[in-house]
């Protein structure tokens, strides 16, 4: 019950909230929020073109993408090789150097001195305490890492993939401190197998609570509203949400717009400022759909 006050108090606190600029750098949206989707080469004639924000890693193809019209962010996909991970943490005299290399290396690629940097992601979110001293060291490196990255002028964008354990003080303590240098970006991927036979009411009114849910609970425990965004999941391969094996092509159209259409409502009812999105591509056999 004290939980659900928290969270009904927060929701409505955020509403009251006036939506504020990002002051966002280098060709990127002012307003908000801004929407930024993951970019893969092969979707280049789709996505490659003004009024879109892609977020691209290394080659040619960040480059191209700004050359057609674009705005780019950087996408690091391996977090784990900057910080290790919870049961084999890296060495953390490296973790400053890593952060300077990273910064330097986003930098270029996305052109831009002061560059949005997509971390992927979190391992072990969800983990209670008493962490391991593994895990408490790892966390300590994500700190560390996204505070070397902030102090450059780098604005961090920490993706997490399951819920954030909030149930300790050491815990929220530890996201408080987070979000005074990253933001955070839970990953919402509900499976389009599931929810889009509800229909379009009962589907959107799902989608709608698991957004706010989201947010709210990180509102609830002092995240300022500032440093929280959502991630929505397009992918295609089965058990990742996404499509989620959802036939006919015609149904996945339809669900992609309900998750579009409700992440936007939610995202206007709380001054959201970032909605991120990740999945378009193929990233194995398995999620191959033409």
């Amino acid at each position: 019950m004290r939980r659900a006050v928290l969270l009904a108090v927060s929701t409505l606190a955020a509403l009251a909230l006036a939506p504020t600029a990002l002051g966002a750098p280098c060709g990127l949206p002012s307003g908000q929020p801004v929407w930024v989707d993951f970019g893969v080469p092969e979707l280049a004639p789709v996505f490659a073109r003004p009024g879109v924000v892609l977020a691209v890693s290394s080659g040619q193809f960040p480059a191209q993408v700004r050359a057609a019209g674009a705005a780019t962010v950087y996408w690091d996909m391996h977090l784990n090789r900057r910080v290790g991970t919870t049961t084999a943490p890296a060495d953390p005299a490296l973790i400053d150097a890593r952060a300077q290399s990273l910064f330097v290396f986003a930098a270029s690629q996305s052109q831009c001195a002061t560059p949005w940097i997509a971390l992927n992601e979190l391992l072990g979110a969800s983990l209670e305490t008493p962490w391991t001293p593994n895990n408490a060291q790892y966390r300590a490196n994500v700190l560390a890492f996204v505070r070397g990255l902030a102090s450059r002028g780098a604005r961090p964008f920490l993706l997490i993939s399951s819920e954030p354990y909030l149930g300790s003080e050491e815990a929220i303590a530890w996201w408080r401190e987070l979000a005074q240098y990253s933001d955070i970006l839970p990953e919402v991927y509900p499976s389009a197998r599931i929810f889009h036979p509800r229909g379009a009411v009962l589907a959107n009114r799902q989608l709608r609570a698991a957004y706010r849910r989201a947010v709210s609970r990180l509102l609830a425990v002092g995240i300022p509203l500032s440093r929280i965004g959502v991630i929505l999941g397009f992918q295609s391969a089965p058990g990742l949400g996404g499509r989620d094996g959802l036939r006919p092509s015609q149904a996945w159209y339809e669900a992609v717009k309900w998750m579009t259409l409700s992440v936007r409502r939610v995202a206007g009812e709380l001054n959201v400022p970032t909605i991120w999105s990740w999945g378009w591509g193929t990233y194995s056999v398995e999620g191959r759909d033409a």
